[in-house]
Parts: C-alpha cells; sequence; structure tokens
C-alpha cells in the first residue's frame, strides 16, 4: 500500500522526531462502541481536534492517535483496515484528518513540534501511540497492507486492558445493564486536582484488573448528562469531588470521594 508523504516545511517551521518509546502500552477501549450492532469507518473512532489532543498530553494520558487525510487514496485503502481492527478490540483510537482540519494540525504541530512525527514529514495514514507524555512511537507502514498485518503490529505496540473510556450517561446505562459488576472512576482531566488522583491513585490498579471498569470521560460529558449521572450516584458533588464506585446486578453499591489522600487507591484496591 502506497503511503501520501507531505511536507511539514510549509506547515511548522520544525519537527523533530522523539518517537522512541518502546514496549508493551496500555490502550483502553471506547465505550461507545461496545454495545453497537453496527460499527462503521464514520462511527469506529472519536474525532479530535487540537484541545481534545492537547487536553490528552497535558494531562499525561496513554492514548492512541489515527492520522488520516480524505485526499489520500492510501488512507481510503486503509479504512476497512483500522475499522475491522477497533471492531475486533474496541479500542479507543482517536481520529485527525488533515485534510478537514488543517489549522488545528498546524496548532498541534506548533505545541508539539519536539514531541512527535517521523522528522520532518507527515506520513499518511499513520497510527501513533502516546505514553503518558514520555515518548511516542508509530506502527510501521509498511505492516499496514492487510488487516491481519495491522492487527499483528498493534500487538507489539499496545495491549488492550478492561477499562472502557465512556463519554455520554446513555452508555454508563447499557454498561450497568450488561455488566453485573461495574466498578467506575469519574474523572475530568481539565480539572488538575482530578488529574493528580487519577494518575497517582487510580491509572495503574485499574490497567491490572481483569474486570470490566468503567472510566467516566466527563471532559466530554454534556450538562445534562453530568445532572442525570449526579442524581444516579446519590446527588454526590462531581463539580468538587472525583467519585469512585461500584455497581452489582444495577444497583449502586457504594461511592468513595476524594475526601483524604489515598482514599480511592485503598477503595478500588480492595474492590479489583
Amino acid at each position: 500500500m502506497k503511503t501520501k508523504v507531505i511536507s511539514l516545511f510549509s506547515i511548522v517551521p520544525m519537527l523533530l522526531s522523539s518517537c522512541s518509546f518502546k514496549g508493551d502500552t496500555e490502550s483502553y477501549r471506547n465505550g461507545e462502541i461496545m454495545y453497537e450492532d453496527k460499527l462503521t469507518y464514520e462511527t469506529a473512532f472519536v474525532d479530535a481536534n487540537f484541545d481534545l489532543i492537547d487536553s490528552l498530553i497535558k494531562a499525561e494520558e496513554t492514548f492512541t492517535f489515527y492520522i488520516t487525510n480524505k485526499d489520500c487514496a492510501s488512507c481510503t485503502d486503509f479504512k476497512d483496515k483500522i475499522t475491522s481492527y477497533v471492531k475486533d478490540t474496541k479500542q479507543l483510537i482517536y481520529r485527525f484528518d488533515l485534510a478537514t482540519n488543517p489549522e488545528d494540525f498546524q496548532k498541534l504541530g506548533e505545541a508539539y513540534h519536539d514531541f512527535f512525527f517521523q522528522g520532518r514529514v507527515i506520513v499518511t495514514p499513520q497510527v501513533y501511540v502516546f505514553s503518558a507524555k514520555k515518548a511516542c512511537q508509530y506502527v510501521k507502514n509498511t505492516r499496514y497492507e492487510t488487516t491481519t498485518m495491522f492487527t499483528n503490529a498493534m500487538k507489539d505496540y499496545v495491549y488492550e486492558t478492561n477499562v472502557y473510556k465512556i463519554s455520554t450517561y446513555k452508555t454508563f446505562e447499557k454498561f450497568i445493564e450488561f455488566n453485573n459488576e461495574l466498578p467506575f472512576f469519574t474523572y475530568d482531566r481539565k480539572d488538575s486536582s482530578n488529574t493528580l488522583i487519577f494518575k497517582n491513585e487510580v491509572r495503574e490498579l485499574i490497567n491490572k484488573t481483569n474486570k470490566t471498569f468503567a472510566l467516566l470521560d466527563l471532559a466530554r460529558f454534556t450538562d445534562e448528562d453530568k445532572e442525570s449521572l449526579k442524581d444516579r450516584i446519590n446527588n454526590v458533588d462531581l463539580d468538587t469531588n472525583c467519585v469512585a464506585g461500584y455497581f452489582k446486578n444495577k444497583e449502586l453499591i457504594s461511592t468513595k470521594t476524594n475526601e483524604k489522600a489515598g482514599s480511592i487507591k485503598s477503595y478500588l484496591a480492595d474492590l479489583l
């Protein structure tokens, strides 16, 4: 499969490659597609803009980032392969289209010119795996030829945890309905205290669990969804607290807020 190479000299002054991270990286799954009967290329990914990618990097989250270009023939050829991969794994992949979002891509390059990309060019399609702002790695384009080749390549870069990122209240209700046991954590990466609790008390625990775990991405919840969630978990104030909790047989068993350092970690350690 031929890839499309775009020079970055006309977009940003300098991009230096730092994609040197090697080894397995945890990858969260996309809760929004877990119970969908028909998954298409249009619905399989989370469309990303500068603000979303910027917030993920600043929060030091691990994530997979897919750069495509609607004007690139090889990107069109790759659509079915990466969609099939997502259907099988439910992996959460953020999609960024250069052709439809050039201004945001320029902002991304200017903000993170020393963080990623293969030197001073963009090769599309391209899949990057970010690891907590320490480094990133890109899946070699030579492994995009078939769905099987790409799937096997991704096994060398990531492993899928049992963590599902959820960004709507409707999806959360589906998880409560279809899982006899469901531990969860509410997290807003725009809140610095939330970010610290997630990094220091939650991330390591949930990445190792064998249980289905719901990670509620409140940064992407609507205000209406936040109100519905608040009612569902006994009116815990989501504006001042991050919350861990546990549902069993569709009933809320318990919750824990960040009233003191380490309380959420201790609570989740007992659950998981």
